[in-house]
């Protein structure tokens, strides 16, 4: 891996790359972390409640008959042998030809395991978990007070809130002020108000008032913890789909503005000009199409140049997108009501 002059910043990269939680980690961060180094790269994502030692098993003869490097396959080895965090139930690890590796663990699992070993990392699954993890505030509300919980990308927080903390009148109020300032730490996108019932529609109306629209607030009767467990997880995929019914509605609206394009060929001709602002993809590991890619990361074609060479297109344009800076969003297949080829591009 080319080494920075920065130590601090090779510091802050070897905590990112051993997956350590010391520091706010993104997906788009450890990929361009990881293009930093050679290939080719071997990934693989695992299904495994507890140990993944038996999936690993079952996908590493696959690994190497890919052409993994044995600097590889000890790496991803190694890094699954690592605790992991509570309640994984994915696991990804990434590693380059010479071993460097960048890991991350999901609460949901892939829907299989699978083994990769190709020009460039296969990013999708990687870039989709970070899309599911909604900052959000989970509130239980009493005559007394409230238990609040904010659940961010990384981390978790608990406080406790009481009724006559009151900056307005009635106890509504002073609870508000306590859950608005725990969304404001964390821009939260999603805030969940349950408990009592005489409270919850005064505190989530005070919400409204307080908090940016970009930030949903929800209310639930529920007082069982697993049932509104899973209350919470329905709104966050909820939260999750009105994303990306946003992005594509986005996009048919500034298509019409000439601000957007769709399809392979003319998204990959906004990443050449260095045009795209967002990119929408759907990924499917069975498509291996294939795109020409140089060093630079806009050094993408359709035909072979000079010394490119071949990568699978859907991780050669998402590799292009995060080394410039484009934002990358995974869609689902939209069929003839979205993007041609389930492939499109915001532009400048």
């Amino acid at each position: 891996m080319a080494q920075s002059p920065n130590t601090d910043q090779d510091s802050a990269d070897d905590r990112l790359m051993s997956g350590d939680g010391s520091a706010p980690i993104r997906a788009v961060d450890r990929l361009r972390l990881i293009y930093r180094s050679e290939g080719p790269f071997a990934t693989v994502y695992l299904a495994a409640a507890d140990s993944p030692h038996d999936a690993w098993a079952s996908v590493r003869p696959d690994l190497i008959e890919q052409g993994a490097t044995d600097q590889a396959v000890r790496a991803i080895e190694a890094r699954l042998g690592l605790p992991a965090p509570q309640n994984t139930a994915g696991h990804c690890v990434i590693a380059a030809a010479d071993g460097t590796t960048i890991v991350d663990h999901a609460a949901e699992p892939p829907h299989y395991d699978l083994a990769f070993v190709d020009t460039l990392p296969y990013a999708a699954p990687l870039l989709e978990w970070d899309q599911r993890r909604v900052p959000h505030v989970v509130v239980t509300v009493a005559d007394d007070g409230a238990d609040i919980t904010s659940f961010d990308v990384d981390h978790r927080a608990e406080t406790t809130a009481h009724s006559d903390d009151a900056t307005g009148p009635g106890p509504a109020h002073g609870l508000a002020d306590a859950v608005t300032q725990a969304c404001e730490a964390i821009s939260a996108r999603l805030v969940v108000v349950a408990g009592d019932e005489g409270l919850t529609g005064a505190v989530s109306e005070a919400l409204v008032a307080r908090l940016p629209v970009t930030c949903r607030v929800v209310t639930e009767s529920v007082n069982d913890v697993d049932d509104l467990v899973d209350a919470v997880v329905r709104h966050v995929a909820d939260t999750v789909a009105r994303t990306t019914v946003d992005h594509l509605r986005d996009h048919r609206f500034l298509r019409t503005h000439e601000a957007a394009v769709d399809g392979v060929a003319d998204t990959i001709a906004a990443l050449v000009a260095g045009a795209a602002e967002r990119i929408l993809i759907h990924d499917d590991p069975a498509d291996q199409r294939r795109l020409w890619i140089g060093p630079g990361p806009a050094d993408l074609s359709l035909t072979q140049v000079g010394d490119f060479v071949q990568a699978r297109l859907n991780d050669a344009i998402i590799r292009s997108a995060v080394l410039q800076g484009t934002a990358v969003y995974i869609i689902p297949s939209t069929g003839e009501t979205g993007p041609d080829d389930d492939t499109a591009a915001f532009t400048s």
